[in-house]
């Protein structure tokens, strides 16, 4: 982690403002990409959107804890707590 940092501190990656690394490691994707047949890219794109609607689902149920959290220590805070705004 801290040679990431240091990395991102000194930025010895980026010539002429550009990151390299970067550049070739899309480079390298859109070369795999572009081997695949259209078939194996449906396949990809179909899990892709599964993965995206799980990870969505996941989201929203978080979120709603979250809610039923506030909810509750709203309903059970007492006068003169943190969380009394009655």
């Amino acid at each position: 982690m801290a040679w990431w940092a240091e990395a991102k501190r000194r930025h010895w990656y980026c010539i002429n403002g550009v990151n390299r690394i970067e550049e070739y490691n899309n480079w390298l994707y859109q070369q795999w990409w572009n081997s695949l047949s259209e078939d194996q890219k449906k396949d990809i794109d179909e899990q892709n959107r599964k993965i995206q609607q799980q990870n969505e689902e996941k989201m929203r149920a978080l979120l709603k804890g979250f809610v039923k959290l506030h909810t509750m220590m709203q309903d059970h805070s007492f006068s003169g707590g943190v969380f009394y705004d009655k």
